[in-house]
C-alpha cells in the first residue's frame, strides 16, 4: 500500500540545499516509504547534508526532511 500511494519523484536544483527531492503522493501512507527506505539511504550514504526531501500530497507539502 506505501509504495503504491507514491505517483511522482521529482529532483531538482534546491534553495536552502543543494538537491530538492519532491515525493507527489496520493494518500499519507507513502511516508513509511520516504522515512524507512529514502531517508536510511540518504542517511547511511554521506549526503544528508545536501539534500531536502518533501512529501506532498495533491501538491500540499505534507511532510519535510532535512
Amino acid at each position: 500500500m506505501s509504495a503504491m500511494a507514491v505517483k511522482k519523484v521529482e529532483i531538482k536544483e534546491g534553495d536552502d540545499r543543494p538537491v530538492t527531492i519532491n515525493i507527489h503522493m496520493t494518500n499519507p501512507a507513502g511516508i513509511f516509504q520516504i522515512e524507512e527506505v529514502l531517508m536510511r539511504k540518504i542517511k547511511t550514504s554521506g549526503i544528508e547534508d545536501h539534500v531536502q526531501v518533501t512529501a506532498l500530497i495533491n501538491g500540499k507539502e505534507l511532510k519535510s526532511f532535512p
